[in-house]
């Protein structure tokens, strides 16, 4: 029996927040790396949001759903 090797990225510590402070581009270049990484899971822990605003987390789940997780 064959096992597969099973893949985990993991990443955290976002900080995303409706702010001139976050930095959109760092975010999205971090975004591109991950996406161009082989992995099986891309699993995101803690630290979202900045403040938990639900404007924060609204952004959150906006750039997080769009750009790793697909359309």
């Amino acid at each position: 029996m064959v096992k597969k090797q099973v893949k985990i990225l993991q990443f955290s510590d976002t900080h995303i927040r409706q702010s001139q402070n976050f930095n959109k581009n760092a975010f999205l270049k971090a975004v591109e790396h991950i996406n161009n990484q082989e992995v099986d899971y891309i699993i995101h822990l803690g630290d979202v949001t900045d403040e938990g605003t639900i404007e924060d987390y609204e952004l959150a789940k906006k750039l997080l759903s769009k750009n790793i997780l697909g359309p």
